[in-house]
């Protein structure tokens, strides 16, 4: 999860993060306003495309 690069709001995703942890999801947190390249670099990596 992240809010990509320009946006600091993370409250919705570290909520919705939270929910999803506590219904057995892994929860890859890449933190706030990251670059949309590191989000598709980590997306590769962890084979969700």
């Amino acid at each position: 999860m992240a809010t990509v690069k320009g946006d600091v709001h993370d409250i919705g995703k570290n909520i919705v993060g939270v929910v999803l942890a506590c219904n057995g999801y892994e929860i890859i947190d890449l933190g706030v306003m990251v670059p949309a390249d590191r989000i598709l670099e980590e997306a590769i990596k962890h084979k969700w495309m």
